[in-house]
């Protein structure tokens, strides 16, 4: 049931908190250290913003990360295949990640755990993508979500002065301020040395350089194995500099603080609309027996119950009742791509707005005849 998918969503989320505490104890770190770190885990902004949303199968990465690198610090390697295993069977982005591991393990010379991983991670996610996924997909569809990172294939056919220019893009693209915001919640710890940078960039890469926002933003579940490779890979560094920090008790002080205050205080609100109330009553004004299509980020409003399709790119539902928003969750569509189906409704004769306020419009058949008890 519903409720039970966001029961295992907090909880999947709130459970990895607690193999923290032995990996600080594996790699000797002062309990208060190791507290801290656990603070960040559960208040970064990632987190809370992954737990503002339903659940999705990443929230088990930072549960069998955790796992897979205390099996490792505890030597612990048949546990280690295991989770790597199981991390491969979450999503196909996974073997990536794991890829990642195996270059952390390259630089602590442990290539009966590098070697391994590395072969094992690309070889999943090559065969997830290129033959699973298509060889399950109908029509042969394939895997959709490439399209996300198509424009930078141009880059490597591209003569080298040109393709010296378009690196521009692809570097603003890794450096937006989300991914800031993200390192600095982690005190830019996880790029202090090359085993740790190893860790975070497959999903500090991946994701930001896709073309969907809240991916390239690190939003919502997306951000989750940035957040949990990026806080081992900060675990690492700082058990490298806790012998200056005892040394300077006021300088750790400090950035103790710091820490909390940017993990605390995120200095963002969460995006309410202003007409939600409203636009949620409209929906059930909606008749019962009326088809409805409807963006992905209305479905819980909408109802299961009711006959509902989605909209999404390449399928033409044509539905009594057509419900779509302009700005901010648009997704699988960008904002530009919204605003022109919408404009394609507004210029086909077959249908009429029956309801508008700020970005969200619903569109009825010209022939239905249901009056809003609000108006519109």
């Amino acid at each position: 049931t519903p409720y039970f998918l966001l029961a295992v969503h907090a909880l999947a989320l709130w459970s990895a908190v607690f193999l923290l505490p032995p990996i600080g104890r594996r790699m000797k770190l002062d309990t208060a250290v190791t507290n801290l770190f656990c603070i960040v885990y559960l208040c970064h902004p990632i987190m809370v913003r992954t737990l503002n949303y339903p659940f999705h199968i990443e929230v088990f990465y930072p549960l069998v990360f955790f796992g897979l690198f205390l099996a490792y610090k505890a030597r612990r390697f048949t546990a280690l295949f295991a989770l790597a295993v199981l991390a491969a069977g979450i999503k196909e982005d996974a073997g990536l990640y794991l890829f990642g591991f195996g270059l952390f393990f390259a630089t602590k010379r442990e290539w009966r755990l590098a070697l391994p991983l590395c072969f094992f991670g690309l070889g999943t996610t090559a065969a997830t993508v290129f033959w699973a996924i298509p060889a399950l997909s109908p029509h042969d569809a394939g895997y959709l979500f490439l399209s996300r990172w198509s424009e930078w294939g141009a880059l490597l056919g591209a003569p080298p002065t040109e393709s010296t220019v378009g690196m521009w893009p692809l570097l603003s693209r890794l450096v937006n301020k989300y991914v800031i915001q993200a390192f600095a919640c982690l005190l830019f710890l996880p790029l202090a040395s090359l085993s740790s940078f190893f860790l975070v960039s497959a999903p500090w890469f991946l994701n930001a350089t896709s073309s969907t926002l809240n991916q390239a933003h690190l939003h919502l579940y997306y951000g989750l194995p940035f957040l949990s490779l990026g806080l081992l890979g900060a675990l690492e560094n700082v058990g490298r500099f806790q012998r200056k920090a005892q040394a300077r008790p006021r300088v750790a002080a400090f950035l103790a603080t710091l820490v909390v205050i940017l993990n605390l205080a995120h200095f963002t609100f969460p995006e309410i609309p202003r007409c939600r109330r409203t636009v949620l009553a409209t929906i059930k004004e909606i008749p019962p027996s009326a088809s409805v299509a409807a963006m992905p980020c209305f479905f819980p409003a909408v109802g299961e119950e009711r006959n509902l399709s989605r909209i999404w790119p390449g399928e033409d539902p044509r539905t009594d009742f057509m419900i779509l928003r302009r700005e901010e969750t648009t997704w699988p569509f960008t904002e530009a791509e919204a605003a022109v189906i919408i404009d394609q409704l507004q210029a086909d004769s077959a249908y009429k707005i029956w309801f508008e306020c700020d970005d969200f419009c619903i569109f009825a058949r010209s022939e239905m005849h249901v009056p809003l008890a609000g108006g519109t």
